[in-house]
């Protein structure tokens, strides 16, 4: 699932604004208060929140992003899953509704279909993607004691890593990570890049290393 768009209107202390991200990492920046939590709740909210709570549940859930002059929260968001365009609407308060649009432009309104339907798209259970992978900073230690106590949070995550670990072609990412380091050293081991030299100025053309020379070390001993 990658999300492109979303809409807070109102949501929190957001009466009405649009955030897009683009392909790859975003970084999210602004000074407090500037709603980078709340859209982050947006998201999470839409994603896994039912529209229709009981009293309880949405004390607990959604009240705190009621606005304080209104009875409504409202949520947009459009995603794509394999390649292919979502909309979603979530509507909490006076009057819930929820609706789901489509690739095909269908429309879908009744809440228990919209929600097997994120469960399908999502990349993980709903408790997963709220408590781990949506998880926030302060939330952190206990995203950590119920990874340790949930059994099937564990192997969740255990086929997430495994799906990225297949997408990579297999390749470990520390592995990856040695490989480079390995070979930055095979090129650079006692070349000075700010000197352009050995990184030992008494270990010139006259007194060359005879070990430990990198490629590009050699490679000035033999021009000059």
């Amino acid at each position: 699932m990658i999300i492109r768009r979303v809409r807070m209107q109102p949501f929190g202390g957001v009466s009405d604004s649009e955030v897009t991200f683009d392909a790859g990492l975003n970084v999210v920046l602004g000074a407090n208060e500037a709603g980078k939590s709340t859209t982050f709740y947006a998201i999470q909210n839409a994603l896994v929140t039912p529209t229709k709570l009981k009293k309880r549940d949405f004390e607990r859930e959604i009240s705190r992003f009621i606005p304080v002059s209104g009875d409504t929260a409202r949520v947009e968001i459009e995603f794509l899953c394999a390649a292919k365009h979502f909309t979603l609407k979530k509507t909490w308060g006076q009057k819930p509704s929820a609706d789901l649009t489509m690739p095909d432009k269908a429309v879908v309104t009744d809440e228990a279909t919209i929600s097997a339907a994120l469960s399908d798209l999502l990349p993980a259970a709903e408790g997963t993607v709220k408590s781990v992978l949506m998880t926030y900073q302060s939330g952190l230690e206990r995203t950590l004691a119920d990874i340790a106590a949930d059994t099937g949070t564990v192997h969740a995550m255990s086929d997430i890593l495994r799906k990225a670990v297949q997408e990579t072609d297999g390749i470990s990412v520390d592995n990856f990570r040695q490989n480079i380091d390995e070979m930055e050293r095979s090129y650079f081991n006692r070349w000075d890049d700010i000197k352009l030299g050995p990184d030992d100025p008494q270990r010139g053309i006259t007194n060359p290393f005879r070990k430990d020379a990198g490629y590009i070390l050699q490679a000035f001993y033999e021009i000059l």
